[in-house]
């Protein structure tokens, strides 16, 4: 499992990515999205933890899916340390 703060981290980046790719501001897309710009930017800087609810109006002020946005294809699982697949002795 990826650590909570990982997951935000890598949706702070995806955010700061699609931002950037439509040339906004940090303050023009938390008012197309309906939050505050302190609100907006906690979530960029990996602060916090973000609503669904916030997620999903951020992707549709920029346009894309909450699938272009959460970590789920942007993160490899992690392996377990020991490199068994589950936590059950062998035998």
């Amino acid at each position: 499992m990826h650590t909570e703060q990982e997951i935000k981290e890598t949706i702070a980046l995806r955010l700061r990515e699609l931002r950037l790719e439509k040339g906004w501001s940090q303050d023009k897309l938390a008012k197309e999205a309906g939050l505050t710009t302190v609100g907006y930017g906690d979530i960029e800087r990996g602060n916090g933890t973000p609503l669904v609810s916030s997620l999903a109006r951020i992707a549709a002020a920029l346009g894309c899916t909450l699938n272009d946005i959460l970590p789920m294809n942007g993160l490899a699982p992690k392996k377990p340390a020991s490199g068994r697949k589950s936590g059950r002795k062998r035998r």
